[in-house]
């Protein structure tokens, strides 16, 4: 591969990074404000925020989630995230994540590809905690190299600014 075919290689993918950046922070921004506006209790759509620690290297960063209803599959949604790490790296990626009750205990799971450099298949599980709206979703994450935890908070409106609700 010539210098000039890496280059454009590598300005290809920044334009790709910045393009889904701007989606996620215009599709963030649109969910709290439409969330600020609705009179009913939200459901688990919504903005969560949080972190991301690897058990496998120690790695951690914020991880924010963006959860919309999928319109085709009963009790599926869609999570899309914005991985952090270090101070210079950020990841987008979507997972399906299908949601069941039992036993008053809100599971959820779901994987995907995410690709080779992202380290190939991920597994999901988890499960919300909640009063009488989601609060907090933890979940564990597996694949062929890497296993850990996130832990997200639901963003809740409060003296009409969006903060991250603490856990009890």
């Amino acid at each position: 591969m010539s210098s000039a075919q890496i280059k454009l290689l590598i300005l290809g993918f920044i334009s790709l990074s910045l393009v889904s950046c701007s989606s996620f922070e215009r599709d963030w921004n649109a969910i709290q404000t439409h969330q600020a506006q609705a009179s009913v209790p939200p459901s688990l759509v919504g903005c969560y925020d949080g972190e991301w620690r690897s058990n496998a290297n120690g790695h951690h960063g914020r991880l924010r989630m963006i959860l919309t209803r999928d319109k085709n599959a009963k009790d599926t949604y869609t999570a899309r995230f914005k991985a952090n790490w270090g101070n210079a790296f950020t990841f987008e990626y979507q997972v399906p994540l299908k949601f069941k009750k039992v036993k008053k205990v809100l599971h959820c799971s779901g994987g995907a590809d995410l690709g080779i450099l992202a380290g190939g298949k991920y597994e999901y599980r988890g499960k919300v905690t909640h009063s009488r709206a989601p609060e907090k979703l933890v979940a564990v994450y597996n694949s062929t190299n890497d296993h850990g935890l996130f832990t997200l908070k639901r963003k809740v409106l409060e003296n009409h600014l969006f903060i991250t609700k603490a856990a009890p």
